[in-house]
């Protein structure tokens, strides 16, 4: 019987065979170590073999670097072996290049496990559980890989979102002296992180600490204008209006009725650096349109503004969104398969592996209320296509903002040139 591996990515790679470790010095190419890293941090844990020569044989042709993939997953397997028995850990299926997917473990599968229960309600103790099992940097030993940088973003990102559900948890909690030292670091740490701010404002008014509040405002203000962006954003300008008039609302407690324990209007638009002074109309005419339809597309040539446009809309209506508004920008992706695992990496999401990745994502998507900015969509027309067209009768409150150098051609589609 095979042995379980083991793969810890955070504080450095180590790997595990029934217990025992593999020792660093087994390995006969460095790519193999790479690929299993690579597995590691794809959803579900597979990935195309195309992506793979892309990744690490990038302007060889197919069958060189197909002859070299299988070179190197055979250095996985006889690396492995040096620990014990580690059975089928990586196979190559139609195409995909899987890892496990029975007796693997990976480090930040638990860790994403803890995040989700913490994210789903749960209390201060389930967020601490969380960031403590992501307490030490991802592959330090590849500082300088694109691909390492771009998961270790994603994950700090992951940090930050859980550091705010923590000092929400604990402010609901009554423990408000803990939350505003919580929220405190986080906005130390991110001077612009808007929702942030606003939750250590709330911390700060239900310690009595009424001045500290507003000061937290006003500082995220003079951030925000240093940095070329706008002014704080309506919900976070009234919670100061309501300090500087003494009648802030206090959140409700854990549990009480008719409330969310989800974080609210969450967003990661990028702040406008630019005004839109002498564009009023379009921006009228499309936010008039994105109030009519739930899926609508910027069309026009490269170059054309259609992105500033649809961000700028974005934040005008932001809002009306109960769960905020979201921009997935997929220039970069080469894959139509991809489309589904881009989306839910912005939200958050972790897709099932066991039914199609667009009804995954409307499963999940079901009771949200949010507006999905999907941006440069032309050379993934149908897979952009086929996403909506599940998402959309299934999401009620899901609404779409597209852009493309051509429609979608998805049944409602409206289109603004």
């Amino acid at each position: 019987m095979a042995d379980e591996v083991g793969i810890r990515l955070l504080g450095g790679l180590r790997l595990t065979v029934g217990g025992h470790e593999v020792q660093p010095g087994v390995w006969r190419l460095r790519k193999a170590r790479t690929v299993l890293k690579l597995l590691a941090l794809a959803p579900d844990h597979r990935l195309h073999r195309d992506l793979l020569y892309e990744q690490l044989w990038p302007g060889l042709d197919p069958p060189a670097a197909a002859n070299n993939l299988h070179q190197v997953l055979h250095a996985v397997r006889r690396g492995l072996a040096t620990a014990g028995d580690p059975g089928d850990v990586v196979t190559l299926r139609d195409d995909l290049v899987v890892l496990g997917p029975d007796g693997v473990r990976v480090d930040l599968d638990e860790f994403d496990a803890a995040a989700r229960l913490a994210s789903a309600g749960g209390g201060a103790g389930h967020y601490r559980t969380a960031l403590a099992l992501a307490d030490h940097e991802l592959l330090p030993e590849d500082a300088y890989e694109p691909w390492a940088q771009q998961a270790r973003g994603a994950l700090e990102v992951r940090r930050a979102a859980l550091r705010l559900g923590l000092g929400e948890a604990l402010e609901r909690e009554g423990r408000t002296a803990e939350a505003v030292e919580v929220l405190r670091a986080l906005t130390a740490d991110e001077e612009l992180n808007e929702p942030a701010h606003r939750a250590l404002m709330r911390a700060f008014a239900a310690e009595g600490r009424r001045g500290e509040a507003l000061a937290t405002y006003e500082r995220l203000r003079d951030g925000l204008r240093r940095d070329g962006g706008p002014d704080p954003d309506p919900r976070t300008r009234e919670l100061y209006r309501g300090l500087l008039a003494g009648s802030v609302e206090e959140p409700a407690g854990p549990g009480a009725a008719g409330t969310d324990p989800r974080p609210r209007h969450r967003s990661n638009l990028p702040a406008q650096l630019t005004s839109f002074v002498g564009r009023e109309r379009e921006l009228a005419e499309v936010g008039e349109l994105l109030g009519r339809s739930r899926l609508l597309t910027l069309t026009g040539p490269g170059g054309c503004g259609k992105t500033r446009l649809a961000l700028a809309v974005a934040a005008a209506r932001l809002d009306t969104f109960r769960d905020g508004g979201w921009l997935v920008d997929l220039a970069a992706l080469t894959d139509p398969r991809s489309v589904p695992d881009a989306v839910a990496s912005v939200l958050g999401l972790q897709l099932a592996s066991d039914r199609r990745a667009q009804a995954a994502l409307a499963a999940q998507l079901g009771g949200r209320e949010l507006l999905l900015v999907l941006d440069n969509c032309e050379h993934l027309v149908e897979a952009c296509a086929a996403l909506v067209a599940e998402v959309l009768p299934h999401c009620p409150g899901v609404v779409v903002l597209a852009t493309s150098r051509e429609p979608l051609q998805s049944y409602g589609e409206r289109t603004w040139r």
